[in-house]
């Protein structure tokens, strides 16, 4: 039986070879939690060395909306009159409200946040999403480290980075999280990305 990873491994490298005893790192960022695997080629195909899921502590949207609450929160504070009530992170109106802000993002520079009455509408740009993406990005290198420890593989040794890409996070590099930053391309290839539905 042939698993997910091995999958887009022969997917990403179809079109070339990669030579027998070599690895690859698999990112599946459309899997929810991201699973990264480590993988080694061999004559009849690939050796899963070690597998990891990385579940961040805060997603994406929670972590814009608890930056727009705060900022919201401290507008009020140089305002007259008691404070009103906070809205919680995980305000399901307000995810969904930062989920669709996202979309407006793909196509124009700013998009509005509806914040749970009497607050005013935020508005929110690309940079806001770059900021409040980054801690998660930031989360994305020490689990690659623990993977390739857990391989026995140095960083040097992979042939190759298969990235299967998750939705667009517009004001990213590209409009799409990258792979683990610090991670150097190996010389001899560079990082696949694959389309979400090969």
């Amino acid at each position: 039986m042939v698993t997910a990873p091995a999958a887009l491994a022969a997917y990403a490298t179809a079109a070339g070879s990669v030579p027998d005893g070599s690895c690859l790192l698999i990112c599946q960022a459309d899997r929810h939690p991201v699973t990264l695997t480590v993988l080694q080629v061999s004559a009849d195909g690939y050796r899963e060395l070690a597998t990891r899921t990385i579940s961040p502590t805060r997603e994406l949207d929670q972590e814009l909306a608890q930056k727009i609450v705060d900022r919201s929160t401290a507008d009020e504070a140089l305002q007259a009159g008691a404070p009103q009530t906070t809205p919680g992170h995980d305000d399901e109106a307000l995810l969904e409200s930062v989920r669709q802000a996202r979309q407006v993002l793909t196509a124009h520079d700013r998009a509005p946040v509806l914040l749970p009455a009497p607050r005013k509408p935020a508005v929110i740009t690309r940079d806001d999403v770059t900021t409040a993406a980054q801690p998660l990005l930031d989360e994305i290198d020490p689990a690659v480290q623990d993977l390739l420890d857990a391989a026995d593989v140095d960083r040097q040794h992979l042939s190759g980075v298969i990235h299967r890409e998750a939705e667009a996070i517009p004001a990213c590099e590209n409009g799409s999280p990258q792979p683990p930053a610090t991670l150097p391309p190996p010389s001899t290839t560079t990082p696949t990305r694959l389309p979400t539905e090969p």
